[in-house]
């Protein structure tokens, strides 16, 4: 390392040399090697304003990891021994008997991977009809706020607030939204009970659940409404009226 900052003068001087004399060179310009285990943690540039990193956290890491592969080679170890333990008393109980084993968590993964993939489907088909029915919100939203352009143009001339004009503009929708809740509520609760009955332990669907899921879909719509209102609340009055 020494050597090589030793030649670092002739380096600057050979690729800087047209910007002025060596001395002015060297005088303008700096050029410091560090290795590499040293920068940041035991860094002693000037340049830098204070310790950027401490090597005790490296430290502390490196621990916890070769804790965490200490107790994974345990483990390993531990079934491997009582794998082998099994293995040779199942001989002497029963010789000639082929030892098989599987691993209850894996047996229990298997039972569910029916229910697992439906779930996922089910997880999709959400997505997507969220995402169709905020679209379908939207544009009925905006063709609505077109046809009643003069409507709030004179509401805001008598002095409704863009408040009450966006409530006005996105109750109707929410109602519509509601009333679609009141019917696919019942028939929710109908269907996840008959799938829940195919199970010994299961839980148990309180209303919270449904509340919460009103709630979250009051807010998707509304969100979705939401734009449109506001910004046919928010248009001059003027150009309202003129509106045809």
């Amino acid at each position: 390392m020494e050597q090589v900052e030793a030649r670092v003068p002739d380096f600057l001087a050979h690729f800087y040399g047209e910007n002025g004399t060596r001395e002015e060179i060297l005088a303008q310009r700096h050029l410091r090697l560090q290795p590499i285990t040293d920068i940041h943690l035991y860094s002693t540039l000037s340049a830098e304003m204070g310790a950027t990193s401490d090597i005790a956290y490296v430290y502390i890491f490196s621990a916890a990891a070769l804790l965490i592969l200490l107790l994974a080679g345990v483990n390993f170890v531990n079934i491997s021994t009582a794998l082998a333990f099994l293995e040779a008393k199942s001989g002497e109980i029963v010789p000639g008997h082929l030892f098989t084993y599987t691993f209850l968590d894996d047996k229990m993964d298997r039972l569910y991977v029916s229910e697992v993939r439906m779930s996922d489907l089910f997880k999709a088909f959400t997505q997507l009809a969220l995402i169709i029915s905020c679209l379908g919100l939207f544009g009925l939203s905006a063709y609505s706020a077109q046809q009643r352009t003069k409507e709030v143009g004179v509401r805001k001339v008598l002095g409704a607030s863009v408040p009450a004009l966006v409530v006005l503009l996105s109750k109707e929708f929410i109602r519509l939204v509601v009333i679609a809740f009141v019917v696919a509520a019942p028939l929710a609760y109908f269907g996840i009970n008959r799938w829940l009955e195919s199970f010994a332990y299961r839980v148990e669907v309180g209303p919270m659940v449904f509340f919460v899921a009103l709630v979250s879909v009051l807010v998707i719509a509304w969100l979705s409404v939401s734009y449109q209102a506001i910004r046919a609340a928010r248009v001059n009055p003027v150009e309202s009226l003129k509106y045809e």
